[in-house]
This record gives C-alpha cells, structure tokens and sequence, in this order.
C-alpha cells in the first residue's frame, strides 16, 4: 500500500501475523515399586514382561496409558528388570501452534510515535496435553498404575494488548 493515501495506508497498512509451533516427544516414564523389599527409598523397581506398549489416541487411553499386565513384583531382595527410565513407554508429548496477529499505526512527529494492538491465542487448536500417568507398581489396589488423572497445559487462551511505541 506505498502508493494509496496516507488514511488509507494508516487503516489497510501496518498488519502482522506472528506464529510459534512445537513438537515435542514425551518424556521418559520412571516406574517404581511400592512397598518394596531393599529397602526404603531405594529404586526397587518392578519386573518388565511385555513392551507394555497400547495403540489409540491418548484420549481413549486415559484410563490405561500403557499395559499394566507387563509388571509384575521381582523377587524379594532384588532389583527388577525394568529399567530406571522406560525408553519406549512415555507421557504425551507437545503438539501446540501459538498465533498472533497485530497492526502497528506510526503517527506523531516523522512517525516515531506508534501503536500497536495485539491478538494472540494460545493453544489455538485447543488441544489438551494430559499430564504422566500412575507409575508406581504392585500395590494391592492398583486402581491407579497406569491412569492419567492430569492435564499438563491450559485451555485455549485469547489475550488482547494495546501498546504505545516511543
């Protein structure tokens, strides 16, 4: 717009758009034991049988994030042969577009004065991030081994901004 007239440019001129994406791999599960037999606070963890892995989207697998008929107690007085942090068994991971959009109009003395007014959205898709399930093994009730009972991010958030520039 360098060639229309100086209101029109002040109106059409001057907008942005600012964006932000990440994609990130969970993290790392670290099974431990409950009740164990080395010894308080050791790292006794359980025994692995299976990869543990499940298919289907995280939402359908809230209630159990991975199998947790792949654990079972070691042997009294021994380590099991789980590792300290499963490699392939992991949290959700991040899949977040963040967006903004603004218009700066310059005005005042050789246009060094100026205002900007901002838009943002976080989490623009919505899409929750659900936070690491239940890793603590073998207890006598394990209602809890292997549920994600958390969300890890927030909602979709609107912010508005109105900046002076000088």
């Amino acid at each position: 717009m360098s060639t229309s007239s100086e209101p029109a440019d002040k109106l059409v001129g001057g907008w942005g758009i600012e964006g932000v994406s990440t994609f990130q791999k969970g993290i790392p599960l670290n099974f431990g034991l409950a009740g164990g037999t080395i010894g308080p606070n050791n790292g006794q963890r359980p025994n692995k049988i299976g990869s543990g892995v499940l298919s289907g989207s995280p939402e359908s697998r809230l209630n159990q994030w991975f199998d947790t008929s792949a654990f079972s107690v070691p042997t009294p007085y021994t380590y099991g042969t789980e590792s300290r942090v499963d490699s392939v068994l992991r949290a959700q991971g991040i899949n977040n577009f963040d967006l903004a959009l603004f218009k700066t109009t310059n005005f005042g003395p050789e246009n060094k004065l100026g205002i900007q007014f901002r838009a943002e959205v976080f989490n623009l898709l919505n899409k929750p991030m659900f936070g690491p399930p239940a890793t603590t093994c073998c207890q006598p009730d394990q209602a809890n081994f292997g549920v994600v009972n958390s969300q890890a991010n927030q909602p979709r958030l609107l912010q508005f901004a109105l900046r002076f520039l000088f």
